[in-house]
């Protein structure tokens, strides 16, 4: 269960008034002879991830007897207030937790104020990334990607038994979602988004991925090709389980028809649902589950482990951006030659020795 702070966050329509036009101004799109505010272009998960952080700030200040609804929060960013609310926020939340609540704090308080320094909260959050250490032992519930590759075409190749017809088609969207997700370590939201015919769709003798930049994090478009030894395992959910998960909801619902995964009810599955299956099938298969996003570490530490000259695919190929601003071509043409890379680092696991 997601820990919390324990404070319902203050919704933008209670904020102080002067608040509410910062952060409406720090929206405002470029124009032909602006730069636009500060948060112009974020995407929504982001812009709401910043609200609520900030919305929290306010909940603090006005149950502490601190803030007041005529002024704004961010005349309260000092020492005095800050201090009791880091208490707080340590006492509910795990080291990294608060670093991340705390980042985006400074985020919105920038955005919202661009010419103010915030220099106590710049300080606590240079601080926070110095100390701060993972909760939990991330290292030992990483699995190699040779390891996720074979669990998910073992999934896929389990019989079925008896009537559990669900059951079956269920283990099979696990295996291909695992066997997809190490292929190309897409984040779980563009995996679980995909829709046919849009962002995932067969060009010759592989099945092509294409996201657009709207829908990414670093707001950059995704453009590969899966491996050809998936587009079997992809024809055969298109053409067997997928129907059948859909019928399952009598009448499709809205999305479902142009939804690539499916769910046991015949309804788009959900990127938050098809998390959590794939952290069930690892910790079965392997004693400890791992998440989809550990999925991306697993594929980083193989490439500098394996091929170590390369280690400047894992940008491109994770999706993370760099200090410097590169083209779209120039991206796009990266993004494809390092997942030709990475693939031959798989394909080289699988060849036999002394090939």
């Amino acid at each position: 269960m997601r820990k919390t702070t324990g404070l319902a966050p203050i919704g933008l329509e209670a904020w102080p008034a002067q608040d509410i036009a910062s952060w409406y101004a720090a929206l405002v799109p470029a124009g032909m002879l602006d730069n636009g505010g500060a948060l112009a272009g974020r995407a929504d998960r982001e812009l709401k991830r910043f609200r609520s952080r900030y919305g929290t700030w306010l909940a603090f200040l006005m149950q502490d007897g601190r803030g007041s609804e005529n002024v704004s929060g961010l005349n309260f960013l000092e020492e005095d207030h800050l201090r009791p609310f880091l208490q707080l926020l340590e006492s509910k939340l795990a080291p990294y937790s608060v670093l991340s609540f705390l980042s985006d704090l400074l985020a919105a308080a920038r955005a919202m104020a661009p010419t103010r320094r915030f220099r106590i909260l710049e300080q606590i959050v240079r601080h926070a990334k110095r100390t701060a250490k993972p909760s939990r032992d991330k290292r030992s519930r990483l699995r190699s990607p040779e390891e996720l590759r074979a669990l998910g075409f073992s999934l896929m190749a389990q019989p079925q038994r008896g009537s559990a017809r669900v059951r079956y088609s269920n283990r099979y969207v696990d295996g291909l979602a695992i066997a997809m997700l190490i292929a190309m370590p897409l984040r779980i939201s563009n995996l679980g988004g995909l829709q046919l015919g849009q962002s995932i769709q067969r060009i010759g003798d592989r099945y092509w991925i294409c996201v657009d930049g709207k829908k990414t994090k670093n707001r950059r478009p995704i453009e590969f090709a899966l491996p050809p030894e998936l587009t079997g395992p992809i024809e055969s959910y298109l053409g067997q389980h997928r129907p059948y998960l859909l019928a399952q909801g009598g009448q499709s619902p809205d999305g479902a028809q142009t939804a690539f995964w499916v769910s046991s009810w015949g309804t788009p599955l959900s990127s938050e649902l098809l998390a959590k299956r794939i952290s069930q099938r690892t910790e079965e298969a392997f004693g400890r589950s791992m998440s989809p996003h550990l999925s991306r570490d697993a594929v980083a530490t193989t490439i500098a482990i394996e091929d170590p000259e390369h280690v400047g695919m894992i940008l491109p190929i994770l999706g993370h951006s760099s200090l410097q601003v590169s083209e779209k071509h120039y991206n796009q043409a990266k993004t494809l030659e390092s997942g030709r890379k990475y693939l031959s680092i798989l394909d080289s696991f699988r060849a036999p020795k002394g090939a």
